[in-house]
């Protein structure tokens, strides 16, 4: 088997029968060997009945959680199940194209200093929803070229700071030699970690503008996922950074974090609430990321500083401003897992 699709379900509704379904096509049209792994996390919206029938249809792989493990969890369940060499991981409001899968994998195998590789995603208009993101020095990630032409992205691949969790490829050994997805995290925040930690380890991240897919994607923000990708981004940061960059970067650091209160404050008193109980959840899980920083360091192959060099300093106002600019609670269509660029159907 040459990869393993993998795809997590959580009340996708018909969202994810269309994933699947134009997954299963592009395998049909493709020259890849390829299983299909699907996991669901006790759905209730008779998604779970979709995702049985699908399976038996197509011989492909079922995992039917009794509760709700997490999106990072899931990945690492049907990871530890897989038999492809590359893994393929697939949010469940996407569909690809045709040629997608093939693009990736060419990509890795060409080139093994490549730790993981991005198609070019679409939202359904046909504008950029993201090809890769561009990583802050203080965890935020941006959607690159969010809301512009497909035009005016490159054709050939190009290297970037992150990888964009909604479509992405990597090899099963290189996300078994980082020690899986962070699960702790329990949803949001996975792609910038992952991408934090696979350069760490050495590797270079690509978009691979060739391969496409398209993301049902609506930037949005609410306060649960405001406090899940604020106290994931400050664990992240907690294992990741030794004390003396720590300490360099404390001034972006700290203007990180009064953007970020900033940005609460100006929500309601909810935000302010999750962003106070994400300093909380880190604390009381101090132990945890002390052992999380020591089996960081054990794959170590790069400095901070190294990579702190390929990632941005700047911020995207504009993604700042347009979850500013929100009335209300607004409940969105999908999920980046980063601060400025969420959403809201990859639930867990």
């Amino acid at each position: 088997m040459t990869a393993s699709v993998i795809v997590v379900n959580y009340n996708g509704g018909r969202s994810v029968v269309e994933c699947l379904q134009s997954i299963q096509r592009s395998i049909a049209a493709g020259q890849t060997k390829t299983e299909i792994i699907i996991v669901d996390n006790a759905s209730t919206d008779g998604s779970r009945e979709s995702v049985r029938s699908f399976a038996a249809q197509h011989g492909a792989t079922a995992i039917l959680n009794h509760g709700n493990v997490g999106y990072a969890a899931a990945i690492n369940q049907a990871a530890e199940r897989a038999r492809g060499e590359y893994l393929v991981i697939c949010n469940m409001d996407i569909t690809v194209m045709t040629g997608w899968l093939d693009a990736l994998l060419d990509w890795l195998r060409e080139n093994p200093e490549t730790g993981a590789a991005n198609p070019l995603l679409l939202l359904p208009d046909g504008r950029v929803n993201a090809c890769g993101q561009n990583i802050h020095i203080t965890g935020l990630g941006f959607n690159r070229f969010l809301g512009s032409s497909a035009a005016d992205v490159p054709s050939e691949p190009f290297a970037v700071s992150g990888i964009q969790g909604a479509v992405f490829a990597l090899r099963r050994a290189t996300l078994q030699q980082i020690g899986g997805l962070d699960q702790d995290g329990f949803l949001y925040h996975e792609d910038v970690d992952l991408s934090w930690r696979l350069r760490l380890a050495g590797f270079d991240l690509y978009c691979v503008p060739a391969a496409r897919a398209t993301h049902d994607y609506v930037l949005s923000m609410d306060p649960f996922k405001f406090h899940l990708l604020e106290r994931n981004r400050l664990a992240m940061l907690a294992a990741c950074l030794e004390v003396r960059t720590a300490w360099w970067l404390s001034v972006p650091l700290l203007f990180s974090e009064l953007l970020t209160w900033m940005y609460a404050c100006l929500r309601g008193v909810r935000f302010m609430a999750a962003k106070f109980r994400s300093y909380v959840w880190v604390w009381q899980r101090r132990a945890e990321i002390r052992r999380r920083r020591a089996a960081i360091a054990a794959t170590r192959k790069r400095s901070d500083w190294e990579i702190l060099r390929g990632l941005h300093w700047n911020y995207d106002w504009r993604q700042f401003a347009s979850l500013a600019s929100e009335s209300g609670t607004r409940r969105s269509k999908s999920a980046t897992a980063t601060m400025p660029a969420v959403s809201g159907r990859r639930s867990p």
